[in-house]
């Protein structure tokens, strides 16, 4: 008996229709693969999407430094940049760049508007390559405790009556040797300045009191203002405390400005 077997029945083919058409018959009952296609990189390649610059020795000002590169083959557009806080103030040469243009960004704070401690920034930016995209960018830094703060960081009236009103700025010097706030200038006249006598307080910290004056009958509508204090400190030569003045509105309908939704809350009381 003879018996036939798949080896047999393959040398058969191939004797009757040779190797080529074997092998196209095989191929026959096959898928052929689909080609892979890759999404379009970003256009905006960053050396780095985080600054982390731990604990850093007392100054008024720090800066994070975030370079990239167009690696697209059309223009890069970018056309917004959000920070996490007011205190971030973002810079940025110019906003269009051409295939493999590189810029860069610089993130700038000032610590004196500050807590001590650990903190942790972010900025978002927008660009378009043509497609609309977006990056996070993240600084982090501990801010010394022998410091120099200002609390409020920043004051927000609502001036709706007839009668000027006070509020005040404490500046606080956690270091041995504490800086004093000599003089006090207001970019607007609705805010005048009066500097008090500094003072140590039971845990040994210098602190002084700087009253804000906002005048009365406040135009209606929102007025932003800036007092910068100066001290007697080359470290910290310059203190600034932005006030925003809302004139005439309604208590519960009054929008909140810019500045305070940059700051990300409302600082005085």
């Amino acid at each position: 008996m003879r018996v036939t077997g798949p080896a047999t029945i393959v040398a058969s083919l191939a004797l009757t229709l040779g190797l080529p058409a074997i092998g196209a018959l095989a191929m026959a009952g096959r898928t052929a693969p689909r080609p892979v296609v890759e999404p379009a990189r970003p256009g905006l390649a960053f050396d780095q999407y985080l600054v982390d610059l731990d604990e850093i020795a007392p100054t008024a000002e720090i800066t994070a430094r975030f370079g990239f590169a167009n690696s697209a083959k059309t223009p890069v557009q970018i056309t917004k940049w959000e920070p996490s806080c007011g205190c971030l103030k973002p810079s940025l040469r110019k906003t269009e760049y051409q295939p493999f243009e590189s810029g860069f960004f610089t993130l700038k704070i000032r610590t004196a508007g500050e807590t001590p401690g650990p903190h942790e920034y972010r900025m978002v930016v927008s660009y378009n390559d043509p497609e609309p995209r977006q990056t996070t960018l993240t600084f982090r830094v501990k801010i010394p405790e022998q410091q120099i703060f200002v609390r409020p960081r920043a004051v927000m009236v609502y001036q709706n009556g007839k009668q000027a009103t006070s509020h005040e700025v404490t500046v606080t010097d956690l270091r041995s040797k504490p800086a004093t706030v000599l003089a006090a200038k207001c970019s607007s006249n609705l805010v005048t300045a009066e500097i008090a006598t500094a003072e140590t307080t039971t845990e040994g910290h210098r602190e002084q009191k700087v009253k804000l004056t906002i005048a009365a009958n406040v135009p209606t509508g929102n007025h932003w203002s800036t007092v910068t204090l100066f001290t007697d400190d080359s470290q910290f030569p310059e203190l600034i405390v932005p006030v925003q003045i809302m004139g005439n509105q309604v208590f519960g309908g009054a929008p909140t400005s810019p500045l305070v939704r940059r700051l990300g809350r409302t600082a005085s009381k």
